[in-house]
């Protein structure tokens, strides 16, 4: 989705139901999406379809159940897939993905459409390489450790957590 600046409470709210019912319709399809961020969220094309928000860019996905509907048996470590900027901390940690993770990018997305940006914008550095893109990678991940544990904060609005990192 594109947009300049931050969208209200009630719009994010808005889209953001559409965003998890479409999410939920390919996690009932036993499938993981893997790459949940904006620019996969599109407005429907067609006048009658202009608000309405559908899912795309299905090159990620993943089958998460078995044709009989069990769990898909866990793998270890597995190859970075998705996008860094909007993946879960497990994801940057190579582990192997669920649902839950696909809902954290979804968080991440709607936290960026209602904030205008994520706590860690200034965290990347394109172009980095070796140590360097590591060291932004913890960085990132760490702030991303902290929102977190501010979002499941018993009183999220008092939580220290919550207070930009360094301050």
């Amino acid at each position: 989705m594109q947009r300049s600046g931050p969208l209200s409470e009630v719009a994010t709210a808005h889209i953001g139901i559409q965003m998890l019912t479409a999410l939920q319709s390919i996690h009932e399809q036993g499938l993981l999406h893997r790459d949940v961020k904006p620019g996969n969220f599109v407005l429907g094309r067609r006048p009658e379809d202009a608000s309405k928000v559908f899912l795309i860019d299905f090159g990620l996905v993943r089958r998460h159940l078995m044709s009989d509907g069990t769990p898909r048996p866990q793998r270890g470590r597995t190859p970075f897939r998705g996008t860094t900027h909007y993946a879960s901390v497990a994801a940057m940690m190579g582990d192997d993905l669920g649902r839950v993770d696909d809902l954290w990018s979804l968080a991440f997305t709607l936290l960026e459409l209602c904030r205008g940006r994520l706590p860690w914008d200034n965290m990347y550095c394109r172009g980095l390489h070796g140590e360097q893109k590591e060291r932004a990678k913890r960085k990132v991940m760490e702030e991303k450790k902290r929102l977190i544990a501010a979002a499941v904060h018993p009183d999220p609005l008092t939580s220290r957590t919550l207070r930009p990192s360094g301050r």
